[in-house]
């Protein structure tokens, strides 16, 4: 007969194991609520990735999500959901789907609740007071906040890390809270809960994406921003160079990105201009680019140029031809410049 372990038991074994404790600096002053924003490819997620490395490091103390319009409360707080279990056959014996199951087995469906990202941080924070956790979340303006967030809103009102308010969350939430070791003992007076000094929430925002919620002031109020310039860290790419079949010599990245946005400044807001990062050197055609390459440079660069970017433009100051189609066709035959200016200018120079 299988060994049977039920999943919350596991689970508590599992936390009783602990996590890393790695304390933060109190004179780095790093938000508890942080939101970080700019112009596409100015390397906001690699600015909050650099705290990670060095705080959070452990899988088990970050978690990262990704915002959608589709992005819903039971996402990010939790749900109940269907869960498969297996039955023997002429057994009373239940197997849940962590466990191995054989061929022979009933399928059966029972419901549970599934934490979301929040709550599960939230809980490992409250259980874990000594260390640090934080939840990332990408693209924070994707979804519809208010919504998302529900009354987790209430508290990100903070006071030295802490919610400043607490709030009871509904029955489901409030059960698997119970259910979990260490919660209890933990949580504040009666069945109210606040966020812990323990657990972080940072956040990237990039205004310029289509399809973007704004946040509203309620909401901002609550976040502490930190602005990425467009420039910021461009030293990083100094070395970085692109090889076009239309030009003899290699193309600086860093050159070409300015001269498009100085041409772009004119005729568009700075959150769809060009950040050093846009493009990672990976994705920068080389001197033996294969046509995969060529095409992430056309579907991430020169689509997001065209479709996005200049889409409601009476003026093209990028692009010889105005047609995305006439520009990709004359890319890929490599014969002409695609671009308004002479590329003679923006040639990568060997720095001794």
């Amino acid at each position: 007969m299988a060994f049977i372990l039920e999943k919350k038991i596991r689970d508590s074994i599992l936390r009783d194991i602990g996590y890393p404790v790695i304390p933060i600096p109190k004179e780095k002053n790093i938000p508890h609520n942080l939101i970080v924003y700019g112009a596409p490819g100015t390397g906001k997620s690699n600015y909050l990735e650099g705290y990670i490395k060095d705080y959070f490091s452990e899988d088990s103390l970050h978690t990262r999500i990704t915002f959608h319009p589709a992005y819903s409360y039971g996402n990010f707080v939790g749900s109940y959901k269907p869960v498969p279990l297996y039955k023997e056959n002429n057994s009373d014996t239940i197997y849940s789907q962590n466990f191995t199951t054989k061929f022979g087995y009933e399928p059966l469906i029972d419901y549970q609740f599934v934490p979301g990202p929040f709550i599960e941080m939230l809980c490992r924070a409250i259980e874990n007071p000594k260390s640090n956790f934080v939840l990332l979340i990408e693209e924070i303006n994707r979804a519809n906040v208010a919504s998302v967030f529900g009354d987790v809103f209430q508290l990100l009102d903070r006071e030295k890390g802490e919610s400043k308010y607490s709030v009871t969350f509904n029955a489901d939430v409030m059960n698997y809270l119970k259910s979990r070791n260490g919660i209890i003992k933990n949580l504040n007076t009666g069945n109210k809960v606040r966020i812990p000094a323990n657990l972080y929430i940072w956040a990237t925002m990039n205004s310029s994406d289509q399809g973007v919620l704004p946040l509203d002031a309620a909401f901002k109020r609550r976040w502490s921003f930190k602005y990425m310039a467009l420039n910021e860290n461009e030293n990083i790419i100094d070395s970085w160079k692109i090889y076009f079949k239309f030009h003899e010599n290699p193309i600086s990245w860093n050159k070409l990105r300015k001269k498009i946005n100085e041409r772009l400044k004119e005729y568009v807001s700075e959150d769809k201009l060009l950040g050093p990062f846009f493009l990672k050197e990976n994705e920068l055609p080389s001197s033996s680019a294969s046509q995969d390459e060529h095409d992430i440079f056309i579907n991430k660069l020169l689509l997001y140029l065209k479709e996005d970017v200049l889409r409601h433009s009476t003026s093209d100051e990028i692009f010889i031809d105005n047609l995305l189609s006439d520009v990709v066709q004359k890319y890929q035959d490599g014969k002409e410049n695609i671009f308004k200016f002479v590329l003679d200018d923006l040639e990568f120079e060997v720095v001794d």
